[in-house]
């Protein structure tokens, strides 16, 4: 009888879960249907990395701070460097700098400004809750 309880009480967690996901869903679409009068626009170059993602919503915000409606602009590198030289974007803040890249900079070089680096040094990890006891990788075979 107690499992039969907890999958109940699962099943009503997961609905509610999913009524609130609806109704965000929902809300969000209606917020971008609103008028957005003479409120500046700003478009955010934006490649598949997922390195991207927090410099990318980062700016995004910065750029809400300071009045812009922020549109984020998707394609793969190629396609930002000629959006950027084009004026198709206003900023990439995911370049890597310059070793990644460094021919396509200097392709357009002459219609592109680098700024400065956002990181220098960016250590990518992992988490787990604290209550898992794996503190490597290798921990993780035969789990």
């Amino acid at each position: 009888m107690k499992a039969l309880r907890e999958v109940f009480t699962l099943k009503k967690t997961c609905m509610a879960v999913l009524s609130l996901l609806v109704v965000t869903f929902i809300l969000i679409m209606l917020a971008g249907c609103a008028s957005v009068g003479d409120q500046k626009v700003i478009r955010i170059g934006s490649t598949s990395y997922d390195y991207e993602i927090p410099i990318v919503e980062i700016t995004r915000q910065v750029a809400a701070e300071q009045g812009y409606r922020a549109q984020v602009v998707e394609g793969d590198i190629d396609y930002m460097f000629k959006s950027l030289a084009n004026g198709d974007i206003d900023i990439w803040p995911g370049i890597r700098m310059p070793f990644m890249q460094e021919s396509y900079q200097e392709n357009h070089s002459k219609k592109i400004e680098l700024g400065s680096a956002i990181m220098e040094k960016a250590p990518v990890g992992w988490v787990v809750p604290e209550y898992v006891d794996i503190y490597s990788i290798d921990e993780l075979k035969g789990k």
